[in-house]
């Protein structure tokens, strides 16, 4: 699968840089993949992965320490990284940028 906004994980694992490898490890898994249905992904991921909808998918990532956001097109073969965020702060949920500007404020209402 191509992926798409791999900077924005890159931006995050500097933020975080314990995720940096369970997000390579997942990098290196999707990049080599051919999926054409959920059920592929769910063969690939099992309990680790929920469908969302409207091909959204989110994937728990090292031991649902981080959960990824992803919309995946498969007639494109590619997936566009939204959202990852550590699990332990979805109530906060905030990202800032290297300038220390907000850059994601997270989903009201968690």
């Amino acid at each position: 699968m191509q992926i798409v906004s791999r900077r924005t994980l890159k931006t995050f694992w500097e933020l975080h840089p314990q995720a940096e490898q369970p997000l390579a490890r997942w990098l290196a898994t999707v990049a080599k993949a051919r999926w054409r249905s959920p059920a592929d992904i769910e063969a690939d991921f099992g309990t680790t992965v929920d469908f969302v909808g409207d091909n959204r998918v989110v994937f728990d990532v090292a031991g649902n320490k981080y959960r990824l956001i992803v919309h995946v097109a498969y007639e494109f073969k590619s997936i566009h990284v939204s959202l990852p965020e550590r699990t332990a702060s979805m109530t906060e949920s905030i990202r800032r940028r290297s300038d220390g500007r907000k850059a994601y404020s997270g989903r009201s209402g968690l």
